[in-house]
């Protein structure tokens, strides 16, 4: 997408313009979501199982060898078709953009646009969007499972809500491209004799986490009206509930939503008078803006799709039936940022740094990146990725705090 926000380094600068005036939509779109979910919070009652979501993470890192990648043979036996926490995991399959991405764009890049052909197994680069290795490295090793990511960065939900483009070509999405790749690998590995590749895939042994709307809610989409002409958040949530609805006709049963983060303490996002970045290779002419007014809007669009995530999960699951059989856990990477932010020497090497960036041209060189919150101005650090990565195997054993269930 020429001029606009990339959930990746920028491939193209990005442009912008403080004009554009969409607010009777934003505002109907807004009112049709929460009213459509708010009643599922009374319907729902307790069958819903929640824990404690805001207090703070025990990160568990630990500076060991890197474990296995895949389970021993004795750990293979597989739990209840969709369980939602506790059954061991023996396939972790991702979808979204730069924050999950470990090296699907690069495919493209380096092959003009085409994308790899199914049963295509993309080697996990150890240099992502992280400036190390992405969550689902991290992910895997605590769970001992195989990880198959479908996420190519710079991606939204849909280009038919926000068109994208990079080179010659648009930036895949999960609905146009992610989820019916996986489906074409499923169709491989199915008919293809002898083959391993997503070979062993069970209801009660395969999780798939989406991860995505960033870019979609960001300075390349609803942020700066750049979405498709007519097209609203609601369009963004139906396109969510899409996803999972792919996922499911392949026979997927046990499903993550990750919420989204609080872009407004980013440095991109952040107001410049509350020490956010100026003018970038993310944002070319933020000082253009009110950057305080366009940091209560992002705060605004991420608070909101996620109160709507936690209404609308429920809603879907139990009143319309939407995916009977299976289970939900939404993974509150939200509230793990803001436990980093707050608390920086719990989680960060010194000299602890949540406020600026390790890419910046500021940062004293002598300092580690794992003493970042963000790796640039929108990318969370390899230290945050690998704080979330091991958080989230924590909440597959369902033993997160950050973690709602749903089954």
């Amino acid at each position: 997408m020429p001029g606009r926000q990339a959930h990746g380094r920028p491939l193209i600068a990005a442009d912008g313009g403080g004009k554009g005036k969409n607010k009777r939509s934003k505002a109907k779109a807004s009112s049709k979501a929460m009213n459509a979910y708010a009643a599922a919070q009374a319907e729902v009652g307790e069958q819903q199982k929640r824990t404690p979501r805001f207090r703070q993470l025990d990160a568990d890192l630990d500076d060991g060898e890197p474990r296995k990648h895949a389970r021993d043979d004795e750990d293979d036996e597989d739990d209840d078709e969709g369980s939602c926490a506790g059954s061991k995991v023996k396939n972790l399959i991702v979808f979204g953009d730069s924050y999950t991405d470990e090296g699907r764009l690069a495919y493209f890049l380096g092959s003009g646009g085409i994308p790899p052909p199914p049963g295509t197994v993309i080697p996990i680069a150890n240099i992502t969007a992280s400036g190390g290795h992405a969550w689902p490295y991290y992910a895997s090793q605590k769970l001992g499972a195989t990880t198959y990511n479908y996420a190519v960065s710079g991606a939204v939900c849909s280009n038919e809500i926000v068109s994208r483009f990079i080179e010659n070509f648009a930036f895949p999405s999960v609905i146009d491209y992610e989820v019916p790749a996986f489906k074409a690998d499923v169709k491989y590995a199915s008919s293809t004799p002898n083959a391993t590749f997503l070979r062993d895939r069970t209801p009660g042994n395969t999780v798939y986490a989406l991860w995505i709307g960033t870019n979609d809610l960001g300075n390349g989409g609803f942020l700066l009206e750049k979405q498709v002409p007519g097209k609203t958040t609601s369009d963004y949530i139906d396109c969510i509930w899409s996803a999972f609805d792919g996922i499911y006709s392949t026979g997927g049963r046990r499903f993550a939503l990750f919420t989204q983060v609080p872009l407004e303490v980013s440095p991109l996002y952040a107001a410049i008078g509350n020490g956010g970045a100026g003018n970038g290779p993310f944002w070319l002419n933020k000082t253009a803006y009110n950057t305080a007014e366009y940091e209560s809007k992002i705060l605004q669009y991420t608070t909101t799709v996620n109160t709507i995530y936690d209404y609308g999960v429920p809603f879907q699951f139990f009143l319309r039936k939407r995916w009977p059989g299976a289970s939900f856990i939404i993974f509150n990477t939200h509230q793990i940022i803001l436990d980093i932010k707050n608390n920086p020497k719990k989680y960060l090497d010194a000299p602890a740094n949540a406020t600026s960036y390790y890419t910046s041209p500021d940062t004293d060189s002598q300092s580690p990146r794992s003493g970042f919150l963000w790796y640039d101005e929108l990318h969370p650090s390899s230290r945050t990725d690998e704080i979330i990565g091991k958080e989230f195997a924590k909440a597959l054993d369902g033993d997160s705090p950050y973690a709602t269930y749903h089954s």
